[in-house]
Order: C-alpha cells, then structure tokens, then sequence
C-alpha cells in the first residue's frame, strides 16, 4: 500500500477566527483546506491514491459544527480520485468510555471515504482507532508488520514538552516495525514509533514547528515526511537589542504573508514603536510568588515547586503532578 500520512485535523467551525477574505472561511478552517489541497495535489502529481488520517478528523467532542462538516464534505466529493481512510481519534468520539459514537459515521457512506471504527487489519497494516477499552490490548496483541492508531504512549511528548504516563509503551509494540499515531500535534520519533503531528498551527501551542504529513509504501516500508503547505504559521521570536534589525526584516515579512507574530524581549529593549504593530511579551525573569517559581520555568517544575511550597510528602508528588498535567492537558486540547 502506499499512501499518504497524516493525523490531528480538527475541523471545526472555529467563528473567533477572522475571515479570509479569498476563501470566505474562518482563518484555520481556510488553513486546513489549503493544507489538504496541497497535500492532495502532491498525491496526484506522484500517483498516490490513498490519504490515512490518524484520527482527531473533527475537534469538538461531541458536536460536529455544520460548517466544519460541510467543508470536509466538499472536499471528499470534490477528489473522487482520492481515497480516504479515516481513523477514529477520542476528539471524534460523543463519550470517553469506549462505547460512543464517532463524528467520522457521517462519512460511512461517501464511496472514497472507509471510516475505521473498530479495529481490523487492511493488507498489512493494523488500524487501531480509540477506543480505551479495546485499542491497548488490540495493539498488544496485533500481529501485522505495521501499525496505525491515535493515543498517547509511554516517552511520547506533548507540545507543552510534558511527557504523561501511559497504558502503553515501547516494549508492548516491539512486534510492529513502525508504528505511526496520532494524538500529539508535534512530529517525534520514539523507537520504532512515529507521530505524525498536526497537519497545520492549530494555536499557539504549535508555535514554529515545521507541520508534516507522511509519504509511506507499506510494501517497502520506505517513507517520506514531506512538509506541510498553505497554512497561517504561529510564529516567536526573542528580540534582542543585537539581533532587532535581522528579526525585524524576517517578521515583516512574514505579516506580510498573513503569518501571526509574537515577540519576547529579554533585556531593556526598547520596543514602543514596534509594539504598535506587533505583540511584544516582556520575558525577563522575575519571581511571580516570591516563592522561587518563576515565569521562565516549564509547567511541571512549577508544579513540582508549588508541591514542595505545600509540603506534599515526596512519595505522593509524582501523583500529584501527573493529574494535574492531565487536567491541563485535557483542557488544552
């Protein structure tokens, strides 16, 4: 089989954006059409006819926005000569139990599009949708050369840079020889297991990543990662009183192409003028608690920090921290 990887759509109807003026769609929304477009034209001009998405197609669990649907559609019916093959990811799901209903049934009867809401095996490759009562031991047990499926693995990293404790780890998937998931938006390799990430910024959290989807030939196992075009980037820069003039030149540019800009300044820099086109975030270290938790420290040393502050016996910190992660993970996404 070959075909094209890719995973973390989102669609969604995203109404906070601006409009863009030439496509007459909410920004991300217009974004991830001319992601995909691109994409499908780089399958046509190589004679690939199959697309995989691994999961997260939709974005609002549980509710499927009309506008949102309607795109996706239209771009289903509008590449007959693409087949789809969309995989259930837990944004796609009504319930976090295992037994709801996927977003993705709407799309059962377009004849270009196979829906996977339970998991089977197409020629050598195992497709493992979320399911949390099913997919972990399914993978466990999976006998295929490859794998495909969305959820959260032992190493894996989040794009905050957290790592969460999962179900699932390397050593349960040694049998497969590349397992590729979605569910983290940013591209990583672990082992003989490889994100996919998020096809375009979604949000700032994607800050300056270079998105990506996946050329691979099951036969051969030789893949690809191809970069990802026709986006609105997120993109941060730290401006220093050496590099002002360079940066300035890059994010010009960059506005200039729709791209959205952030700035830190880490020294006395002074940027009243630039602050009236672009957002400038003043990062030089300061104590926010007078406790020793500073604005420059990752969430989980701040977590670990506040523990500490409250005197939380040691043998219950890590327990702590990591629901605390997960809930912030949970609202993030």
């Amino acid at each position: 089989m070959r075909a094209l990887l890719t995973a973390d759509w989102h669609f969604s109807s995203y109404s906070q954006d601006k409009i863009d003026p030439t496509t007459k769609l909410p920004e991300r929304l217009s974004s991830l059409c001319s992601s995909i477009i691109d994409m499908i034209g780089y399958a046509n001009k190589n004679s690939i006819d199959k697309i995989i998405v691994a999961g997260d197609i939709f974005h609002n669990k549980s509710l499927i926005h009309s506008v949102a649907q309607s795109v996706l559609l239209d771009l289903v019916r509008n590449y007959r000569n693409i087949n789809f093959i969309f995989l259930s990811g837990n944004h796609d799901m009504s319930n976090m139990v295992g037994d709801g209903v996927s977003a993705t049934k709407s799309f059962d009867n377009e004849k270009n599009v196979t829906t996977i809401h339970e998991t089977c095996q197409i020629e050598n490759i195992l497709f493992a949708p979320w399911n949390p009562k099913t997919m972990i031991t399914d993978l466990k047990n999976g006998t295929a050369e490859y794998a495909i499926s969305h959820l959260g693995l032992n190493g894996g990293v989040l794009n905050s840079g957290i790592s969460l404790v999962s179900d699932i780890g390397l050593k349960d998937l040694k049998q497969y020889k590349t397992v590729f998931l979605g569910h983290y938006h940013t591209y990583q390799k672990v082992g003989n297991v490889e994100y996919i990430g998020s096809l375009i910024h979604l949000d700032w959290n994607d800050k300056n990543q270079e998105k990506r989807f996946i050329e691979f030939n099951s036969d051969t196992g030789e893949e690809r990662s191809i970069p990802s075009t026709g986006y609105k980037k997120h993109c941060e820069f730290d401006l220093t009183s050496e590099n002002k003039d360079e940066i300035l030149k890059t994010i010009n540019q960059l506005k200039s192409e729709g791209h959205h800009i952030k700035l830190n300044k880490t020294d006395g820099l002074d940027t009243s003028k630039i602050e009236e086109e672009f957002t400038v975030i003043d990062k030089r270290e300061k104590d926010i608690t007078n406790r020793g938790i500073t604005s420059g420290m990752s969430i989980s040393d701040k977590l670990n920090r506040f523990l500490e502050i409250k005197e939380i016996p040691i043998e219950k910190r890590d327990a702590y921290r990591n629901s605390a992660l997960n809930i912030i993970e949970s609202i993030s996404d």
